[in-house]
């Protein structure tokens, strides 16, 4: 039996973040090889993980509530019988395999023994050095309270629950519970995976599978050639695994990999966030789903009169449920609409994505988010996503607003700081008028000194930037004036 596991069921079965165990191979600390890591180069980074006998059966009541939160999946929650079947049986023959070899090795090493209990030597103290040390390993590797061996056992477990996906080439894996499809687990853990149709008839979300083994959960309209399936290839959408996967996949590694899409939505929710603010929520048809990258803004059509550029507040992990804040101050044709006519079930054109402000998905640095008045919005986003793929364990947030603005999803920020460590926020009100331009400049300037007086070495940072253009403005020359990198600062300008 393999003593390698997946990178994403090492994070779990030690209680880390699987980015936290990117960084230890990153610095040499636990050799990998094609998405796993061996489980005694883990124990030996992790010496503290405590084993306990009922550790399975918790992990599965976990599993199962957690899955039995998501209304919306509760068919879902658990394998159907074709792949609870045959993940036993691979499991059954995982032990086979293991039992011969242990069987093979137990005997190799009787004959070993053997045969230096009858070697005659001048340094007998060598060899009865040797022998003990035989001996030893050997009573060591029976033992039942090996700590590799129960952690090797929970990751055997969790394999019959829960199926670990790699994407070939890139550093991106994902799990999935139950009888959830590919697709859906990839895009919920927050991996921009190539789709069009989610329903099985545009056939875009095509990937090769290169290692395991996968079963269809609906038929698809779209047709696979021969060659294709000889090949290996499934849709996404239509397929769950089997075993655990290795797959080739077309994934957007940046907003250029993502067309514009026109997509007619629904309003599901209009709510006033404040007397400034308005929540307005969209929810596209089940076969169109939005794709996008946290942070980035689209086109909002109600009719040729009426049309707005709003940055998505929502995360890319729940694409179809899309979050806009819309100022109402403001005297815009779309706001007037929104506040006078706009009412639940009337239907809005998307048109998007656009827009560069996103993610650096690549640096692991820790993140310190500036937010002025409603460039919350995409900040927000872009916050939830990275929380969602665990991509640092340092986000501090910070929302400036304006004499006439509140900040309107205060208990946000303190819902955030409640369940992530290492996440803090800070709420800031000037009171300076725009108009007065040089004491609203002073102003915001003693904001962000302050921001860097909380933090030393903050060129250890990335920051994250959104607002109106001449608040950004400000921002960045005061932090590249005091020596910030200027490549480690990311700015989005509210359209």
């Amino acid at each position: 039996m393999s003593r390698r596991i997946p990178l994403s069921r090492a994070a779990q079965l030690v209680g880390v973040k699987r980015r936290a165990l990117q960084k230890q191979i990153q610095d040499g600390h636990i050799p990998s090889f094609d998405g796993t890591v061996e489980v005694s180069d883990l124990l030996r980074v992790y010496p503290d993980v405590q084993m306990h006998d009922n550790t399975q059966l918790e992990r599965m009541e976990r599993i199962m509530e957690r899955s039995a939160s998501k209304v919306s999946r509760s068919e879902n929650a658990l394998p159907d019988a074709h792949v609870l079947a045959a993940r036993v049986n691979a499991l059954a023959q995982d032990l086979v395999d293991a039992k011969t070899e242990a069987n093979w090795s137990t005997e190799l090493l009787a004959q070993i023994k053997q045969r230096i209990e009858t070697i005659a030597d001048d340094d007998r103290k060598a060899w009865q050095g040797f022998r003990q040390w035989l001996l030893g390993s050997l009573n060591r590797s029976q033992s039942t309270n090996d700590p590799s061996r129960q952690l090797l056992a929970q990751a055997q477990f969790l394999r019959t629950m829960t199926a670990n996906v790699r994407v070939f080439g890139s550093e991106q894996a994902f799990p999935v519970e139950g009888a959830t499809s590919i697709l859906e687990a990839g895009l919920e853990a927050g991996v921009p995976l190539e789709f069009g149709c989610n329903d099985g008839t545009c056939g875009l979300c095509r990937a090769r599978v290169t290692s395991g083994e996968v079963t269809t959960l609906k038929p698809h309209e779209y047709a696979l050639s021969e060659a294709e399936k000889s090949q290996g290839y499934c849709l996404m959408c239509s397929c769950t695994p089997v075993t655990d996967l290795v797959i080739e996949a077309k994934v957007a590694g940046g907003p250029e990999d993502i067309p514009v899409q026109r997509i007619l939505s629904k309003v599901q929710r209009i709510d006033p966030l404040s007397t400034d603010v308005t929540l307005l929520q969209l929810r596209t048809p089940r076969t169109r789903r939005l794709r996008f990258f946290a942070g980035q803004s689209v086109k909002l059509v109600i009719n040729e009169d009426v049309i707005g550029e709003f940055p998505i507040a929502s995360c890319p992990c729940d694409e179809r449920h899309l979050e806009f804040h819309i100022p109402s101050h403001t005297d815009s044709p779309f706001s007037r609409y929104l506040k006078n006519q706009l009412k639940r079930r009337d239907e809005i054109l998307i048109e998007g994505p656009v827009g560069q402000f996103v993610l650096d998905e690549a640096s692991m640095r820790p993140l310190i988010m500036i937010a002025a008045d409603t460039g919350f919005a995409p900040l927000k986003s872009i916050t939830e996503h990275a929380m969602q793929l665990e991509h640092t364990e340092e986000i501090h947030f910070f929302w400036v607003v304006n004499q006439i603005e509140t900040h309107y999803l205060e208990n946000l920020c303190r819902a955030w700081v409640d369940a992530f460590d290492g996440f803090s926020s800070q709420c800031m009100t000037g009171k300076t008028a725009f108009s007065d331009k040089n004491a609203y400049q002073r102003e915001q300037e003693a904001f962000m000194k302050t921001i860097l007086a909380q933090h030393d070495n903050i060129e250890n940072y990335d920051i994250y930037i959104a607002g109106d253009a001449h608040f950004i403005k400000i921002a960045q020359a005061l932090f590249v004036n005091v020596g910030f990198p200027k490549k480690q600062i990311f700015s989005g300008i509210l359209p």
